[in-house]
């Protein structure tokens, strides 16, 4: 796939977000009112539909890019934000629907940790051509994501309060080491939409810190760990965009490639029957 003249290091960039988002972090640490959550539950419904369309955008890119079983990296992070976009679309019918709770908010736990586990798998996963069914891969994805699902949202039940604050630095943790080893994979085989997903992926580790260190006090209510979130979602839309732009740079250099062979073709051919004319 052609990327275009424009290529950055993906370690700074997500090195930067990692700073900014630490930041943001610190001054909710340094100045208490920053920890204030405000109920809002159509900005938080807003927020899950939104992540969800981007995460799924973005596996519309990746099966573009290499189909559904060309690489197992790309096949786990597939599955990994499938997964992520499911439980962000789940938490918002819930809000909708009016039945949303802290008891409701476990399986909304059980599954990012899912989703980011799967994410941690695809930063670290080979990157070569599939050396097994893609079915395998999808088969081993969906009962890992099942397992963890499942575990997580009962020790969330069975913890409810500050007892789920483990669960969420474990999500947060996750978060951040899969950050790490996309970086490294867009460093590796310069692929900017990857730079992106890393980035996306960093801010949402840190949003997930805020959560575990000063919890929102409603199940549908925001504070500043959502701004990290928009932050996250507005990274994700760049690497879409960008990989939207260079599909279309792409597609118009191809077209004015093959505009110049036609057109060589034609004087070649022009210029031959001139010449055996004139013999």
């Amino acid at each position: 796939m052609e990327h275009g003249p424009a290529r950055r290091p993906a370690l700074p960039t997500v090195s930067l977000a990692a700073a900014g988002a630490a930041a943001v972090s610190l001054a909710v640490v340094a100045v208490p009112w920053l920890r204030m959550s405000f109920e809002a539950p159509g900005l938080r419904v807003a927020l899950e539909t939104g992540g969800a369309l981007l995460a799924v955008t973005t596996v519309g890119l990746l099966v573009r890019q290499c189909g559904l079983r060309s690489r197992a990296d790309h096949m786990w992070l597939m599955l990994g934000l499938v997964v992520l976009a499911v439980t962000s679309l789940g938490v918002a019918g819930v809000i909708v629907a009016g039945t949303w709770s802290a008891t409701e908010a476990r399986y909304a736990m059980g599954g990012n940790l899912a989703g980011t586990v799967l994410l941690a798998v695809a930063a670290f996963a080979p990157a070569t051509r599939l050396r097994v069914r893609a079915r395998t891969i999808y088969g081993w994805g969906t009962l890992l994501a099942l397992a963890v699902f499942a575990a997580f949202a009962v020790l969330a039940g069975a913890a409810p309060g500050s007892g789920r604050v483990p669960i969420q630095v474990a999500i947060a943790a996750t978060l951040i080491v899969a950050a790490v080893g996309l970086a490294r994979r867009a460093n590796q085989r310069d692929e900017p939409l990857l730079r992106w997903i890393a980035v996306a992926v960093i801010f949402g580790g840190i949003a997930k810190l805020d959560y575990a260190l000063f919890p929102p006090i409603g199940a549908d209510n925001v504070h500043l760990g959502d701004a990290l979130r928009i932050a996250a979602w507005l990274g994700l839309l760049a690497g879409v965009i960008g990989e939207l732009r260079r599909g279309v740079r792409a597609r118009s250099e191809a077209a004015v490639a093959l505009e110049r062979r036609r057109l060589a073709r034609e004087l070649h051919d022009g210029g031959a029957q001139e010449l055996a004319f004139i013999r």
